[in-house]
């Protein structure tokens, strides 16, 4: 698969939410940013490379189904952290 100009394909890596306490706080679907495994990017992107772990904005993201796996495709100016 073949991502165009400023977008970006990721695997987003589930993680638990817990307090410091240790309360779970659930899936975590209420925080704004998520991380993810960077899959593959469009050919105008130069500050992100496949493999990378990125933080971006969850609620400018959109899932796609590719070939049974769920992956988000987002714009580039939804990345607000590089691992």
């Amino acid at each position: 698969m073949k991502v165009v100009l400023n977008n970006i394909l990721v695997k987003e890596i589930k993680e638990d939410v817990k307090t410091q306490s240790g309360l779970y706080l659930g899936d975590g679907q209420d925080i704004k940013f998520h991380k993810g495994e960077v899959i593959t990017i469009g050919e105008n992107i130069d500050k992100v490379n496949i493999g990378d772990v990125i933080w971006f904005d969850r609620h400018r993201s959109y899932p796609i189904i590719y070939e049974g796996i769920e992956y988000l495709i987002m714009g580039y100016e939804n990345v607000v952290i590089v691992e």
